[in-house]
């Protein structure tokens, strides 16, 4: 059988998606084009233009109409542990009217297949004879950057017929690391986004939602594969040189490695999207970036602080991957990954957690009934790392309601490195004991803390 190339035609979003289509996608579609060529080869068979049958394989579910059904391409991929269905399809030639048995064959333990029914009857102006085969992949299947070929066979009494055919099974994950983060406020952590099992990455677009309440983005940087010296950035470079954009930047610059359609830090709405893809070197000198098996190529770091002043913004954020595609180059073919049968996403969680303080209170005491003393608070930051200093307000009360405080018993903190103290005033009016206590009410990031009581001896 001859070998087809038909054209990929990339599909179309809906409107409303439109402008969250990558343009890097569009850039190297424009630069390379897009064909693919799949592999059916036929083997054995008696070598006469008498009665025969033809074996095909696609993908599909016999079930469906044949124009659901896809050929099977060089860049044909699956992941790991996961089923797919395949559909056999014999189609007899001329006056062949014979039972035909199928078997299949494949290259690896970890995929076995399971043909629906495994004799097929083509006959003279039939519709062609189909079957199911469901193929299951193992999740620990060894991962490879190429194919797996595996065969169908079928046998008639007077002939057999054999066809190989290609695919790529990967474990590709897009991930934000670490997967769990531990952040005391107002510092600032980074998370990663990178790319395990992939090969020939040559384009990205993705965006990762977040917490405003929470968290907000502070900045980015991509991989240096991805922008280096000379980087195209929205355009500008081809606008400048007097060409449309996107264009074929190897025309303006040199070196023309990267090219960053898209890259906002969205605070208002909780969002981050990056887009960016390789251009030139990537398709004439050298593969674009391969990571191997678990080996993760990491394509961006986002840096974000937990310092927001909002009341109560402590608590969970996640890290949610979102408008996922990547894109790879094999051959002469861009061929776009999309979760979840393209690849995997795996995101990340950040507990933001408010700084802890202690609060201790001391009066002058004894002092005489009547006469005013002096009561101090001092509020300590006791959380790990570098000490912030706690401010806001702290409220005195007594458990004698014959004392009386100045300024209604509370005082605003001052202070330098992890500690600050305020006073007030405090009368008590009889002889006795009297418990002064102190509350703390925390700040934008510290939480709020009551000290234990002092003993206030009036006599």
């Amino acid at each position: 059988m001859a070998k087809t190339r038909p054209k990929i035609t990339p599909k179309k979003s809906p409107k409303k998606n439109r402008k969250k289509l990558i343009a890097a996608i569009i850039i190297t579609a424009i630069i390379v084009g897009g064909v693919s060529s799949f592999f059916l080869f036929f083997q054995g068979g008696n070598g006469t233009l008498g009665p025969d049958f033809s074996l095909t394989v696609k993908i599909g579910d016999p079930r469906q109409s044949s124009s659901s059904w896809t050929q099977i391409t060089n860049a044909t991929t699956f992941l790991n542990g996961t089923t797919v269905h395949l559909v056999v399809v014999a189609s007899g030639i001329g006056q062949f009217n014979d039972s035909v048995q199928l078997s299949f064959t494949s290259p690896s333990i970890g995929v076995t297949g399971s043909m629906q029914n495994g004799t097929l009857h083509p006959c003279p102006r039939c519709l062609p004879s189909v079957t199911g085969l469901n193929l299951t992949i193992s999740s620990n299947i060894a991962a490879q950057k190429g194919s797996y070929k595996f065969n169908v066979t079928g046998t008639s009494a007077s002939t057999k017929h054999t066809v190989i055919f290609p695919l790529r099974i990967w474990s590709s994950t897009l991930q934000v690391t670490p997967s769990s983060l531990q952040v005391l406020k107002p510092s600032t952590f980074k998370v990663s986004i990178g790319v395990s099992d992939f090969y020939n990455f040559q384009a990205f677009q993705f965006s990762i939602n977040f917490n405003k309440l929470v968290v907000r983005a502070v900045n980015d940087t991509l991989a240096p594969i991805f922008y280096p010296p000379g980087t195209n950035v929205y355009g500008t470079v081809c606008s400048t040189a007097g060409y449309s954009s996107p264009c074929n930047c190897s025309n303006i610059i040199v070196p023309c490695d990267g090219y960053v359609p898209q890259n906002t830090l969205n605070n208002t709405i909780g969002k981050v999207t990056i887009a960016a893809t390789l251009l030139g070197p990537c398709f004439t000198a050298a593969p674009c970036v391969d990571s191997p098996g678990s080996q993760v190529f990491t394509i961006a770091n986002v840096t974000f602080a937990a310092d927001l002043t909002s009341p109560g913004s402590s608590g969970n954020s996640g890290f949610k991957l979102t408008d996922v595609i990547l894109t790879e180059v094999e051959g002469s073919s861009v061929n776009p990954f999309q979760p979840p049968n393209g690849l995997r996403l795996s995101g990340q969680n950040a507990t933001v957690a408010y700084r802890g303080t202690s609060t201790v209170v001391s009066c002058q005491s004894p002092v005489i009934h009547g006469m005013a003393t002096t009561c101090t608070a001092t509020v300590t930051d006791t959380s790990s790392g570098t000490a912030v200093t706690p401010t806001g307000s702290v409220t005195f009360t007594s458990d004698n309601t014959t004392g009386t405080f100045s300024s209604s018993g509370t005082c605003t903190l001052s202070g330098s490195g992890g500690s600050a103290t305020c006073s007030v005033m405090y009368t008590p009016n009889i002889a006795g004991t009297y418990l002064i206590s102190a509350t703390y009410t925390g700040d934008a990031v510290h939480s709020g803390s009551t000290g234990p009581p002092f003993d206030l001896i009036a006599t």
